[in-house]
């Protein structure tokens, strides 16, 4: 198991058995600072460093808010309390373990399914395409391919840490712009987009990207800024659904799958309240399709870029996926612009 989940630069981490932020870049030294930056706003903040330190804590926060603030969390969290509960009762210890051992599977398939074939290539240049398929070891689970030309330069599987760790770092990003246009800072901007253009195009990176790529490759219309804040609406509404509508769009979904074993297993993993990744992964792909097939496109994507948890409820209703709205929790996030 792959204990953290850490920021690009490894300067902090969160452990989700503990559910604890550790920030590694800081000492004591700064620690009045860095009180005082936490309790500010990113548009109320003077100078780039307190900008960094709290995108930082921003990223880790985002994590431990979808640990705790989202049904996929609270689900996780119960299924560990019951394993742990259950130390020293074999009985029920053999009834929970191999549940949560099922989350657990699905954060650690990329540490053991990555494939890396070339480094000098960029992703964001590259064709992808996805296949379904079984692991004796992982079960059910879609693998993307990046090729240049007819050589393939990475295979990378899609698992609940892409989700994740995409989520907290379109936080973390988000929050350096609102400083930048807070401060007019256009040329920092533009440098923060080609340190995200870097960041999204290394193949060591993929599983913490991969999400964020395939948004930025099918929705290329969108500002840097747009992409995040549809990613995030997308993220926070798929975590936070419950059995019955994931159900739901399992019905829809099992339709999709050219591989119909694979496809009805990982429907039947949806029923069971896992494999939200599919879904996330699977709704930027029909989204992008639906958009670019519709006679209304330009219309869509002016909803995409101005309010895509609208342009999502408008694909659910041409599809007839009778998804219940009241039926999805919304936390709040404050450090994201799409709530």
């Amino acid at each position: 198991m792959k204990r953290f989940l850490t920021t690009l630069r490894r300067d902090g981490s969160f452990d989700f058995y503990s559910s604890l932020i550790e920030i590694e870049k800081y000492d004591a030294r700064e620690k009045n600072q860095l009180e005082a930056i936490l309790c500010a706003s990113p548009e109320s903040l003077s100078e780039d460093w307190q900008a960094d330190a709290l995108s930082l804590f921003v990223h880790e926060y985002t994590h431990y808010l979808d640990v705790t603030c989202t049904t996929w969390g609270l689900e996780f969290l119960l299924r560990k309390n019951n394993v742990i509960k259950s130390l020293g009762d074999r009985d029920a210890l053999d009834k929970y373990s191999p549940v949560f051992m099922l989350n657990l599977a699905e954060i650690e398939l990329h540490s053991r399914l990555l494939n890396i074939h070339r480094n000098d290539v960029k992703l964001t240049n590259c064709k992808t395409e996805h296949a379904a398929l079984y692991s004796d070891v992982y079960g059910p689970i879609i693998v993307v391919y990046f090729t240049s030309g007819t050589e393939q330069v990475l295979s990378t599987p899609l698992s609940m840490l892409s989700v994740l760790e995409s989520n907290a770092y379109a936080s973390e990003i988000l929050c350096k712009i609102r400083f930048l246009e807070a401060n007019n800072n256009t040329d920092s901007l533009l440098l923060l987009e080609v340190e995200v253009n870097e960041y999204l195009n290394s193949p060591e990176l993929s599983e913490y990207s991969l999400l964020l790529i395939l948004c930025r490759k099918h929705f290329d219309y969108l500002s840097l800024k747009e992409c995040l804040v549809f990613y995030q609406s997308l993220v926070w509404r798929i975590l936070n659904m419950n059995g019955l509508n994931l159900s739901i769009i399992s019905a829809f979904l099992k339709y999709t799958f050219l591989n119909k074993y694979v496809g009805n297993a990982i429907c039947k993993d949806l029923q069971r309240g896992m494999s939200r990744q599919v879904v996330v992964f699977k709704l930027i792909l029909m989204l992008h399709q639906f958009i670019n097939e519709s006679k209304d496109k330009n219309e869509l994507i002016g909803l995409l870029k101005n309010d895509p948890k609208k342009i999502l409820r408008i694909f659910f209703e041409e599809n007839n996926i009778s998804v219940v709205d009241s039926l999805v929790s919304r936390p709040g996030n404050p450090f994201i612009y799409c709530q």
